[in-house]
């Protein structure tokens, strides 16, 4: 078959992909919204239910993960690695350890603040995750590679 590649792709097709991932991107801010007070009411009863401590944190696992994916598929990869963090530390914490309870709260206030300030990146984004770091590194590092 002859021809190039540019004669096989149709520019008013790509124009309609590119506004309708446009407008999922705008539609997933509502929804990471969403995601973000429900991981902020799951770790309240993660706080005050010791007995349904494996649960809260699996269901933290599963929100934070779902933030971890759609965020970077919408282009806020400071949510995605703050959320990735934070399945790791779900996913690790002994369900009767109480030494993962602040960084775990930190991470879900944070995650919380920057997706209500709509802080996606830029220059504060490595700030920031230093600083998350600083409390959680020491239960984290174990040569692992981030939780997919």
């Amino acid at each position: 078959m002859g021809g190039n590649a540019d004669s096989l792709v149709d520019a008013d097709a790509v124009a309609r992909a590119e506004a309708a991932v446009s407008s999922l991107a705008e539609a997933y801010v509502v929804w990471a919204k969403a995601d973000a007070a429900r991981l902020v009411a799951c770790h309240e009863r993660l706080r005050s239910d010791p007995h349904g401590r494996r649960h809260h944190l699996s269901e933290i696992f599963r929100i934070a993960h779902d933030i971890k994916g759609q965020a970077a598929t919408f282009g806020f990869p400071l949510w995605s690695d703050i959320a990735n963090r934070l399945c790791r530390l779900a996913k690790k914490c002994p369900a009767g350890d109480e030494c993962w309870s602040e960084p775990i709260a930190a991470h879900v206030a944070v995650l919380d603040r920057v997706i209500a300030a709509g802080l996606g990146g830029g220059r504060e984004a490595p700030l920031i995750l230093a600083e998350l770091d600083k409390g959680s590194s020491h239960l984290l590092h174990d040569g692992a590679s981030p939780i997919d």
